[in-house]
């Protein structure tokens, strides 16, 4: 699977975003958060795929059933019972 790209500049967006407000709110921090800025942007890839995975789950749950189709029925017939 590979990241979507919409969605890992809005999530880098949002962090530079929650960053930035606390730069300003925060002046005892500036130096914090200036060294964490690097490690959260490299973490954008893993939270984005995390945050797809739990939207697809929950999108799963709501999800008609569907009949099966050929394809499945076809390897269903394959297996071996045992």
């Amino acid at each position: 699977m590979q990241c979507n790209l919409k969605s890992m500049l809005s999530l880098t967006a949002a962090i530079l975003a929650v960053m930035a407000t606390a730069y300003g709110v925060f002046p005892q921090s500036q130096t914090l958060i200036l060294a964490n800025v690097p490690i959260l942007l490299a973490l954008i890839c893993p939270v984005t795929m995390i945050a797809m995975m739990l939207a697809m789950r929950a999108h799963g749950a709501n999800a008609p059933k569907t009949p099966p189709t050929v394809e499945t029925q076809i390897s269903a017939q394959r297996r071996p019972r045992s």
